[in-house]
């Protein structure tokens, strides 16, 4: 067991290492390894703020201000996983996770979760099975059943704009889920939102991965 466990660390370190070189909006990954049982990353320091410190309960916001989180958040989302496009997957997106740089734009670490969707180790029935890696309010279906796809992180980039433009945890509208999976997320919206964000919202946060974009970039806010 501590051999798989070993494999499976250098090969996602080996995967951050890759994509560091590749990708602006992470941190870039200097060296890895491990003691005993212990295993750590040595990456760079991205200095910001984290997002939760602007996404916070009782405070929603405004649509402009939405787009312009989702334009945000999108372009850091979609410069990962174009590094292999439909195989590179975060499974822990959140706002603790998405950091505003001086710049404004944002940057996402935690990657010690980041997972190439065709490397699992563990096969049950024949088929690649991760472990389910995430945190409730942001994590899809699929995820928790421990199947990830790159649609996972679009269902935790709509959850974090739900959880902005409701001024309510994600937890708290993702367990009000209906019998569908459907999050009834308009219930006590105190504003009026163009049909197009709506949309957008209930596409990205589909409970059926097929129903969300596999992946995302600047067509999806048209």
């Amino acid at each position: 067991h501590d051999d798989l466990v070993r494999r499976m660390f250098e090969q996602e370190a080996r995967q951050l290492l890759a994509l560091g070189e590749f990708c602006p909006v992470v941190p870039k990954l200097h060296a890895f390894g491990s003691e005993g049982r212990d295993q750590f990353l040595v990456m760079d320091l991205i200095p910001g703020n984290p997002l939760d410190q602007e996404i916070r309960a009782g405070v929603a916001w405004s649509e402009p201000n939405l787009w312009q989180l989702l334009a945000d958040v999108l372009t850091a989302v979609a410069a990962v996983h174009a590094y292999r496009p439909g195989k590179i997957i975060h499974r822990d997106l959140k706002p603790e996770n998405l950091i505003r740089r001086p710049d404004g734009t944002i940057a996402i670490v935690d990657f010690g979760t980041v997972k190439a969707i065709t490397s699992g180790a563990i096969v049950s029935n024949g088929l690649p099975f991760t472990k389910m890696v995430g945190t409730d309010g942001y994590n899809p279906p699929e995820q928790k059943q421990g199947r990830p796809c790159q649609a996972s992180d679009v269902y935790a980039v709509g959850m974090i704009a739900l959880a902005a433009l409701t001024g309510q945890q994600a937890q708290a509208l993702a367990k009000a889920t209906d019998g569908t999976g459907h999050i009834p997320w308009r219930n006590g919206l105190s504003q009026s939102i163009s049909p197009a964000l709506a949309d957008l919202l209930d596409r990205f946060t589909g409970a059926d991965s097929h129903e969300r974009p596999e992946t995302v970039s600047y067509t999806h806010l048209t």
